[in-house]
């Protein structure tokens, strides 16, 4: 049985939950051996995320207001 659904998720919100909890204890550039900064994870996802193109049915389209379910 199904209790919840959420068929939107709140973008800016999950981006910054993400880049604070990569950041714990500077985690995230100690495991990838990466020197990057709490905002340029931020803006990584926020390009990954966030104004993704898809095609569906020959037409090109833009998605502005959520993430598509499985993404």
């Amino acid at each position: 049985m199904i209790s919840s659904l959420f068929t939107n998720v709140p973008l800016e919100e999950t981006i910054h939950l993400l880049a604070d909890r990569a950041f714990l204890n500077d985690r995230f550039n100690e495991m990838h051996h990466l020197n990057l900064s709490k905002q340029d994870l931020i803006d990584l996802l926020r390009g990954a995320i966030k104004d993704q193109l898809f095609l569906f049915n020959g037409q090109l389209y833009k998605q502005t207001n959520s993430v598509a379910m499985g993404s």
